[in-house]
């Protein structure tokens, strides 16, 4: 039993006291959600006093004033709603004041009361916790931030790749162009080589037979001038005899008679 009880007390104190405060009289109550609050190291944490007006009056404003651990005075105004409940919110993070405060109410110049509150370190369970979490943050962070580089890389791969093919392909297609350009280029060269050739042949053709015809014209020519030059001189020689034989008849008419008697 004695060992429980110290265990009970033991587990008291391990326990932050974190209970909520609350104080009221006939003006209202003011009320605030902690009595202990661990300083923020990450983002702003609101720190919400409320509380509740029994007879909320028209424009009428409260206060909160707020001693700090060093003895310096903070706070500010509020305003009831309808059903006279009213918030006032204040900040903590890592430059808060650790130790404690107070906090002091009045409405319309009328004291509602005060609460306390503590503002302490931040337990190394807390700051093991945030490490791991960080940790396991940053390795996430690290890891998408591997992700995006390794996507961007692999869309400036597959751009780049493709690129390249559409290079290649324009390449591919200009060297396809360029070869039956060049065929064609080949293909008339080779038309136009052809088309000489026959012409050249057709112009040797037409020399030679020109050279033929003149060559037999020529021997023609020749073989008509002697015809003519026999024919002249045996015209000449015919024309001679008849000269002759008119010159002397008889020795004419003796050779003929000799030729037709010898032994007469």
């Amino acid at each position: 039993m004695k060992f429980l009880m110290i265990f009970i007390i033991f587990l008291i104190l391990l326990v932050p006291h974190s209970f909520s405060e609350s104080i009221s009289n006939e003006i209202g109550s003011l009320n605030i959600e902690k009595s202990e609050y661990e300083i923020s190291f990450e983002s702003d944490e609101l720190i919400r006093i409320y509380g509740l007006i029994n007879s909320p009056i028209h424009d009428a404003k409260g206060h909160i004033q707020i001693e700090q651990p060093d003895g310096t005075i903070t706070g500010g105004i509020f305003e009831t709603t309808d059903d006279g409940s009213f918030e006032y919110f204040l900040k903590l993070n890592n430059e808060s004041q650790v130790g404690d405060y107070v906090i002091f109410g009045t409405y319309s110049n009328n004291i509602i009361g005060k609460l306390t509150f503590s503002i302490i370190p931040m337990s190394v369970e807390s700051i093991k916790e945030i490490r791991e979490r960080d940790g396991i943050e940053k390795a996430k962070i690290l890891a998408e931030e591997k992700a995006k580089i390794l996507a961007e890389e692999k869309a400036i791969a597959k751009a780049e790749a493709e690129e390249k093919a559409k290079i290649l392909a324009e390449e591919k297609a200009i060297a396809k162009a360029e070869a039956e350009e060049k065929a064609k280029i080949l293909a008339e060269e080779k038309a136009i080589a052809k088309a000489e050739a026959e012409e050249k042949a057709k112009i040797l053709a037409e020399e030679k037979a020109m050279i033929e015809q003149n060559k037999t014209s020529s021997v023609n020519t020749v073989a008509k001038i002697i015809l003519l030059i026999i024919g002249i001189i045996i015209i000449g020689v015919i024309i001679k005899g008849k000269k002759i034989n008119q010159k002397y008849p008889d020795e004419n008419y003796i050779v003929d008679r000799v030729k037709r008697n010898p032994y007469d």
